[in-house]
């Protein structure tokens, strides 16, 4: 709970402009989690969770935002997006968060170009609602080395009823022993990543 409030109240605004067109940038706290598949004892792909917490105003509910990006060794790259709504009311309850249905998405690690679907393909996940596309292994593999580095990583979500996407920026927070995962990881699996469009 202390993690969650203090994504909520780290808010902050900030305006860019992308051609021509004002879009607001919600600075979030971006919690991580490693994400390791094994197969046969070794490891075949290699994942980070990233997620935070959006305070809706003037309503007061908590929008949440939570994205999952893989690498693998035998296909390409991979994007899950996900979002809900809930509140501390909620959550105090026990009552789960109410999920919305992803239309669109991607993550954009600093100085890289954000992910795509390949050819522009799109599924939905097993829930009906969140959002899953296959993308190419260097932007993705840019934003493991944004989280890394400290470097300011972006994510871009337009749910179900929403006129516009949202988006959301900030460093991936992990503990040393989490970033120590994910670069082994990524060290075990370098060998067997194919350069793929």
């Amino acid at each position: 709970m202390k993690r969650i409030r203090a994504a909520v109240f780290g808010v902050a605004l900030t305006s860019i402009f992308t051609t021509g067109i004002a879009q607001t940038v919600t600075t979030l706290r971006l919690d991580g989690q490693p994400l390791v598949y094994m197969k046969d004892g070794r490891p075949h792909g290699c994942g980070l969770r990233i997620f935070g917490f959006h305070e809706i105003q003037p309503s007061g509910r908590l929008r949440m935002v939570d994205v999952s990006v893989n690498v693998h060794t035998a296909t390409p790259a991979s994007v899950k997006l996900t979002t809900a709504d809930t509140s501390f009311d909620d959550m105090k309850a026990g009552n789960k968060p109410r999920s919305a249905r992803v239309l669109a998405g991607w993550i954009r690690a600093q100085d890289a170009i954000s992910t795509r679907p390949l050819e522009g393909k799109t599924a939905a996940g097993d829930d009906g609602l969140s959002l899953l596309y296959w993308t190419d292994h260097d932007s993705a593999l840019a934003v493991f080395a944004a989280q890394a580095e400290r470097k300011t990583i972006m994510i871009g979500v337009r749910r179900d009823g929403d006129s516009h996407e949202r988006i959301y920026a900030g460093h991936v927070n992990l503990s040393l022993d989490e970033s120590k995962q994910i670069t082994q990881c990524l060290s075990e699996l370098s060998a067997g990543l194919r350069p793929r469009k």
